[in-house]
């Protein structure tokens, strides 16, 4: 059994859990107790916000972490009408979802949208309820399956024999542009090909994926641009220490599946921040525990008999992201990015604070330490995939604020 915890308030609900074994439902603040929709991963509650000066509730969660939500601004358009409106939250940031029906269908009698029960994996068709006007009843209660209009998704990412494959959904006979980098820091994107989406969806094969140890993709047609990024990270974890982070939204984020290919003998370590303490998963004939995960953001010391190698794949994750950093603890990117810690990645420093980066396969590291706006012995930088040690004064929220567009 697990607590939740909450937003420093006194109560919190979970009502929904995708494949990734992320959950979604709302939480109430400190003072005022405000209901907030929440989302629950990591180990951790993030606060999604609201649309305007009002409270929310996060219903139902994808895989691809699109959540469908309710906002009550209290306004009611008439007697009985409970103020709750349907909003997806997607890549940050909440839209009402009444304002992602089609243009085609405006004027289609709907008077706005409520209850979001489901979303689909793969197209995010979103069904639930609504009041319909249908010219002789109005405020009339029908079902709805919304499909945004606007949205290109890409689902399925998979690397396998040097191929890196995803599918791409969207209308049908819509051409759209796939692009790649080797780094989502540099904004050098080179095209790859087109897709022309048949009976919804379209497939993209990287063949020439097996020449990179990571690649990202995007997809574009005309102005119309994917709310995902994918990609794939392809590291060898040496014979001895080394402490590495899964920079990708997956499937599964858990650890056997992450380290499936680890070797008898092989222990992965996360820090517990609450704690300070580390908590041991060890692999012989099994994993000592099959539920630790491994998320952006996070990071794990990996001691291992002998080395071996990872692929990973996935959603990369974007827009305003935030963790809360204490003390004394274990990072890695909030996305997949790499670079200098406090520039690339923005994590914040004052005087006195010191990274530590894993040196070698013994376990020794190398301090940097911030002082009067300089680092001594060099400014600290991190590869994708690779985790960090923090020691700070204080703790401080960190925010960092990738988009692929």
């Amino acid at each position: 059994m697990i607590d939740l915890a909450t937003l420093g308030g006194s109560a919190s609900q979970a009502l929904s859990i995708n494949a990734g074994g992320q959950m979604v439902g709302l939480s109430t603040t400190t003072g005022q107790q405000r209901k907030f929709a929440s989302l629950y991963t990591d180990s951790k509650v993030v606060n999604l916000g609201v649309l305007g000066d009002a409270e929310s509730k996060g219903l139902r969660m994808n895989r691809r972490r699109q959540i469908g939500a309710l906002w009550f601004s209290g306004k009611v358009a008439f007697p009985n009408d409970s103020s709750g409106r349907a909003m997806l939250w997607q890549n940050g940031t909440f839209i009402e979802l009444s304002k992602l029906i089609p243009p085609l269908q405006s004027g289609n009698g709907w008077e706005y949208l409520y209850s979001p029960e489901d979303l689909t994996d793969d197209d995010g068709t979103i069904v639930g309820n609504g009041q319909y006007n249908n010219g002789t009843y109005p405020h009339f209660e029908l079902g709805y399956a919304l499909t945004p209009a606007h949205f290109i998704f890409i689902g399925s990412p998979s690397l396998s024999g040097g191929t890196f494959s995803f599918t791409i959904y969207d209308r049908d006979n819509i051409t759209c542009t796939v692009q790649a980098t080797t780094n989502l820091t540099s904004g050098s994107w080179i095209t790859l090909g087109a897709v022309t989406v048949q009976s919804g969806s379209g497939v993209f094969n990287d063949t020439n994926a097996g020449q990179y140890t990571q690649r990202f993709y995007r997809v574009s047609s005309g102005s119309l641009t994917s709310g995902d990024v994918v990609g794939f990270l392809v590291k060898t974890l040496p014979s001895g220490w080394s402490e590495v982070s899964d920079p990708f939204d997956t499937t599964d984020n858990r650890v056997p599946a992450l380290f499936a290919a680890a070797p008898s003998g092989t222990t992965v370590y996360k820090f517990n921040e609450a704690t300070q303490m580390f908590i041991p998963n060890q692999h012989s004939s099994g994993w000592n525990s099959y539920l630790m995960t491994l998320y952006p953001g996070e990071a794990a010391q990996v001691n291992t008999p002998s080395s071996f190698t990872v692929q990973w794949v996935g959603t990369v994750r974007q827009n305003c992201l935030q963790k809360r950093i204490v003390a004394s603890g274990i990072h890695s990117s909030l996305t997949a990015l790499g670079g200098t810690v406090d520039g690339v990645l923005h994590f914040p420093v004052a005087n006195g604070d010191t990274i530590s980066i894993l040196t070698d396969t013994l376990g020794n590291y190398t301090n940097y330490t911030y002082n009067n706006g300089s680092w001594s012995p060099s400014q600290p930088s991190v590869a994708v995939g690779q985790g960090f040690w923090s020691s700070k004064n204080a703790p401080v929220i960190w925010q960092e604020n990738y988009s692929a567009w």
